[in-house]
């Protein structure tokens, strides 16, 4: 996705993966409103800037669940095409889990909220936090 950006927090052994907008919620802004908005934590500016300086605690207080959890919440949302007659290759883990196929699609009545939703599954299975930072000029 475009206008987004990866990167590591914290020292060896205790690192994170983030994915992030550059700005607000970015191409994830579909999602606000949404039963699925809870999956990106909004986070602190402080709190953030602190695990850029190496203290990852503050951060993990504000993040919540880790990925494999919030993976948990959305195994209830089989692939679109898994079903064995319009998909070839339809395995017992096409749902979102740690082992997501990568041909994975979200099955959602929008198709945006389903691309942002698809691409946070995948980040989630990659064990990558994906979260928003909040506006200092609010």
């Amino acid at each position: 996705m475009e206008r987004l950006t990866r990167y590591t927090l914290g020292v060896d052994p205790e690192t994170i993966q983030v994915v992030r907008p550059l700005d607000g919620w970015g191409p994830w802004a579909a999602l606000q409103g949404t039963e699925f908005e809870s999956l990106v934590p909004q986070v602190s500016l402080a709190s953030h800037q602190h695990a850029v300086y190496g203290w990852l605690n503050p951060l993990r207080k504000e993040l919540g669940n880790p990925p494999d959890a919030l993976l948990r919440k959305l195994q209830t949302y089989p692939c679109k095409l898994a079903n064995p007659d319009d998909c070839r290759i339809a395995t017992r883990w096409c749902y979102p889990c740690a082992k997501v196929p990568i041909c994975y699609e979200f099955p959602h009545l929008n198709s945006e909220v389903a691309n942002i939703l698809t691409y946070l599954v995948r980040c989630y299975a990659e064990k990558r936090w994906c979260f928003v930072l909040e506006s200092p000029y609010v």
